[in-house]
């Protein structure tokens, strides 16, 4: 079950991203940022059930944390 929804967000990711590289249109970046960091706390958890003491797994936390700490700056300041 979660492979198969970090395999969506993960599309989804892409998808938000190459739209915003290839029409310069960046009005869904707060959308992608959202879907980045849930697609790395879905990736930490699929490390975590692998193997219990995974780096990986821990870096993946670090960064869905940094990324949804912007993800919310960008909603509060707009």
């Amino acid at each position: 079950m979660l492979k198969i929804i970090g395999g969506i967000l993960s599309v989804i990711v892409i998808g938000l991203g190459g739209y915003s590289i290839f029409t310069k249109d960046y009005q869904f970046m707060t959308y992608l940022m959202f879907f980045l960091g849930s697609s790395l706390v879905i990736s930490a958890l699929l490390e975590f059930k692998k193997n219990k003491k995974s780096a990986r797994g821990y870096f993946n936390i670090g960064l869905s944390v940094i990324v949804f700490v912007l993800f919310l700056q960008k909603i509060f300041t707009n």
